[in-house]
């Protein structure tokens, strides 16, 4: 995809490094807290999100808490899914930051 094409607001930088995340549980009637944590493969990252690549499928506007203890870790601590779908056995999604 070239710039004139992507309607994204901020470029994207292509990456390939695993990192673990949390389901937020607060979200589903009567549990609290989060899930025990998930790989996923970060495809890409922009200053405003990320894509992923998961074994599990992620729902729209389910929310995503990052430990930060991982190795390096700089980014917020959660964010938001904004788009997902199925591809093979696993899961393709875009995340929002939470600023």
């Amino acid at each position: 995809m070239n710039q004139e094409t992507d309607k994204r607001g901020n470029a994207r930088t292509p990456c390939n490094e695993n990192i673990l995340f949390a389901l937020d549980v607060d979200e589903v009637a009567g549990a609290e807290g989060r899930s025990a944590d998930i790989t996923a493969t970060v495809i890409d990252i922009s200053a405003t999100g990320m894509g992923l690549a998961t074994e599990i499928m992620l729902k729209k506007g389910q929310s995503i808490l990052f430990p930060t203890d991982q190795p390096n870790w700089q980014l917020p601590t959660s964010g938001t899914i904004v788009w997902s779908y199925r591809r093979g056995d696993g899961c393709r999604a875009g995340l929002e930051f939470v600023l």
